[in-house]
C-alpha cells in the first residue's frame, strides 16, 4: 500500500505496523481478525503488547493535555508577541512533518516577535478557536480517492457545514482573505485482536542480482552500537524548552531495544532535514560537509541520486557515514522517522463475519537498486505470526459501501488484492439473497498475471456465479497470452453493456487498486466508452463521467 494506503468494503480496514521478521516467501495472505477489528495496527513483538498499550495511553493523554494547554492560549503570548497556529492533518505523517518544518521556519525568521504552536487537527476545536485566531497555517493531507485524513475528518465535516451555512446565507462569509484551504481526517481507538488464520498465496523466484537481506530485529544491535549504548539501556525523551514539537516519539521509560521496535522506521528513506541532523554529529568534515550538501536547495539532484531513486533507507545513510554518531535524544526526536500505520482495506461482510474482519493483502518483497531486499513490515509480520497472536488494530470508517438499493447493477473492478472490498460486497449481497431480498445485476472484472498462480478466491466467487450474488465474471491474465490483458481491456470490449448499467439503469461503478497505472487506464477507458456511446468529444464525455457518475457518487475509488 503506498501513502494512502487501503480502502474499504462495507466498513474499511486501517493497520499499522511495527517491526520486521525475515522470509523469502512473496505471496497472498488473508487473514481473519477476531472482534470489532479493521485493519491492522501490526506491530513487532506482541509479548510487550501490554506496555505499548500503556505507553500508548500515556502518549495521548500527555499529547490531549498539551494540545489543550496551546489552544487555550490567545492570539498574543504573555509577552504581547504574535501567536501563530500551524495545524496538520495527517494520514502517514507527510503533512505533520511538513507542518513541523514550516512552524521550525517561522520559529527561525520571527521568532523573536513570534510565538508558533503546531497543533494537531483532531486537537482542535476550530468551531470554538478559529474565530479568534489572528493567523493559522494549515498543512492536511489526504487519502484515497480525496477522502479526508483520520485526525481532520471532524474539521472537515465542521467547515463544510459551515460553507453550506454561508451558501444558504444562514451565515456571513467569515473565510474572506485564505489564500489556500485544504482540509480532510479522524482518530480511531487502537485494540488488540487475535489472528485466527491466514493463507492463500504463491511464490515468485528467487531474484537472480546478489542482494542484501536486512533484518530489521539483527539491525537493532548495529545501531545500538552507533549510538554508544546498550540495547537494555533504559531511558525517557523529554522535548527541549521551545521545541517545535510539542511531544516526545514517546513517553514514559523503556529500554532502547523497545523504543527501536515500536517507534523508528530505521528501513524509510531519510528527508532533508534528517541528513542536515546528521551532519552536526559526523566527526569527518568531508562526511558533514557531504551531507549538509544533499539537505541543502542546490543539492537536490544529489539527494534524488544518492536517497530519492535508490531507495536508500536511514540504515544504509548510517552505513555510508561511519563517522556519524547522533545522540539517543537526537536519533528518536529528529533523525529516526516514526513509525506509520498500514491501511488494508476490508475483504469480508460483518453480515456474514459478526465477530472477525478478513483483509488481503500482497506479502511485499522487493529488490531496492542498492540490492538491499525490502520486505513490508507489516505484511511480512503477519506472514510470520503465528495463528491466535494479537495485534493492536483500529477502525477507520469508509465511503466505499454498497448502493442504498440491492436491486442497483454494481460493477467492480478490482486486480490482484484491490477485488478485498469486493469480496465484502459479494458476502453482503449473499447475505441479503438469503434474507429475501432481490438482486440488481454485479459485474467483476478482476485481474492477475496467471490464473494458476494469483487468481485470488476463484472458488469463491464461482460459487456467487452459482448463487446469483455474482452476474458476471471477467477474469484478465496479463502474463498467459502472446500480449498482455488488463481488465481494462475487457472493460472496453464490454462497453455495450457497461454503458447500459451505468447510463440507462443508474447503476454504480466501483474500483480498486493501483492508482499509478490501472485506475488512470480504467478511468481512461471509462470515458472513451462515454465518448464513443454519446458521439461526443473527449471533454464532454469527461464532463459526464464528473457530473453524471462522480458527483452523485456512483463512482467510487479506492486506490493507492
Amino acid at each position: 500500500m503506498g501513502e494512502d494506503g487501503g480502502g474499504g468494503g462495507m466498513y474499511q480496514s486501517g493497520p499499522s505496523m511495527y517491526g520486521l521478521g525475515m522470509h523469502g516467501i512473496a505471496g497472498f495472505a488473508t487473514l481473519s481478525v477476531c472482534a470489532i477489528s479493521v485493519g491492522l495496527l501490526c506491530y513487532k513483538r506482541y509479548s510487550q503488547q501490554q506496555q505499548q498499550q500503556q505507553l500508548a495511553a500515556r502518549q495521548a493523554a500527555l499529547k490531549k493535555s498539551a494540545n489543550q494547554e496551546a489552544l487555550m492560549r490567545p492570539s498574543l503570548d504573555d509577552s504581547g508577541r504574535k501567536r501563530v497556529r500551524v495545524l496538520f492533518g495527517t494520514q502517514t505523517g507527510t503533512a505533520e512533518r511538513f507542518a513541523k518544518h514550516i512552524g521550525g521556519e517561522l520559529k527561525k525568521h520571527h521568532g523573536e516577535s513570534t510565538s508558533v504552536d503546531v497543533i494537531d487537527l483532531e486537537s482542535y476545536s476550530a468551531e470554538r478557536q478559529l474565530a479568534r485566531e489572528k493567523l493559522v497555517v494549515l498543512c492536511v493531507a489526504t487519502y484515497g480517492d480525496g477522502e479526508p485524513t483520520d485526525n481532520a475528518a471532524d474539521f472537515f465535516s465542521w467547515l463544510s457545514k459551515e460553507v453550506e451555512a454561508v451558501n444558504a446565507g444562514e451565515k456571513e462569509p467569515f473565510m474572506q482573505g485564505v489564500l489556500h484551504a485544504v482540509d480532510k481526517g479522524r482518530g480511531q481507538p487502537v485494540f488488540a485482536a487475535p489472528l485466527r488464520a491466514h493463507q492463500e498465496g504463491y511464490s515468485e523466484p528467487a531474484p537472480e542480482q546478489p542482494v542484501t537481506i536486512i533484518c530489521c530485529f539483527c539491525c537493532f544491535q548495529e545501531i545500538a552500537e552507533r549510538l554508544g549504548q546498550s540495547l537494555d539501556t533504559v531511558l525517557s525523551l523529554s522535548m527541549p524548552e521551545g521545541s517545535i514539537d510539542r511531544l516526545p516519539p514517546f513517553t514514559g521509560r523503556l529500554s532502547l531495544r523497545t523504543a527501536l521496535t515500536w517507534f523508528a522506521d530505521v528501513l524509510a528513506s531519510p528527508h532533508k532535514d534528517v541528513l542536515a541532523s546528521l551532519s552536526t554529529f559526523a566527526s569527518n568534515p568531508d562526511e558533514a560537509k557531504l551531507l549538509r550538501s544533499m539537505a541543502s536547495p542546490e543539492g537536490k539532484g544529489q539527494y534524488a541520486d544518492f536517497i530519492a531513486k535508490p531507495h536508500r533507507s536511514l540504515l544504509e545513510v548510517l552505513r555510508a557515514f561511519p563517522s556519524v554518531k547522533p545522540s539517543l535524544g537526537a536519533f528518536f526526536g529528529c533523525i529516526a522517522p516514526r513509525m506509520q500505520p498500514r491501511y488494508y482495506s476490508i475483504s469480508s461482510s460483518p453480515k456474514a463475519h459478526p465477530s472477525a474482519v478478513h483483509i488481503t493483502a500482497s506479502v511485499v518483497r522487493d529488490v531496492m537498486p542498492t540490492g538491499r531486499v525490502h520486505e513490508g513490515i507489516a505484511t511480512t509480520f503477519l506472514q510470520n505470526a503465528p495463528v491466535g497472536t494479537k495485534v493492536p488494530s483500529f477502525i477507520r470508517p469508509s465511503h466505499f459501501k454498497l448502493p442504498p438499493s440491492p436491486q442497483q447493477p454494481i460493477i467492480m473492478v478490482g486486480p490482484g488484492t484491490g477485488l478485498a472490498p469486493f469480496r465484502g460486497f459479494l458476502q453482503e449481497r449473499a447475505a441479503l439473497r438469503k434474507s429475501g431480498c432481490s438482486l440488481g445485476p454485479a459485474k467483476l472484472f478482476f485481474g492477475c498475471r496467471h490464473s494458476r498462480h494469483d487468481y485470488l478466491y476463484q472458488e469463491e466467487l464461482a460459487k456467487h456465479l452459482v448463487g446469483g450474488e455474482l452476474s458476471e465474471l471477467h477474469a484478465a491474465f496479463s502474463r498467459e497470452g502472446p500480449q498482455k490483458d488488463y481488465v481494462q481491456h475487457h472493460m472496453a470490449r464490454d462497453g455495450d453493456h457497461v454503458w447500459d448499467l451505468l447510463a440507462k439503469q443508474q447503476g454504480y461503478l466501483y474500483m480498486c487498486g493501483d492508482a499509478k497505472a490501472m485506475a488512470k487506464d480504467v478511468h481512461k477507458t471509462l470515458v472513451a466508452i462515454a465518448q464513443e456511446r454519446m458521439h461526443c468529444s473527449g471533454t464532454q464525455a469527461e464532463t459526464w463521467v464528473k457530473e453524471n457518475l462522480q458527483d452523485s457518487g456512483r463512482y467510487q475509488r479506492d486506490v493507492w
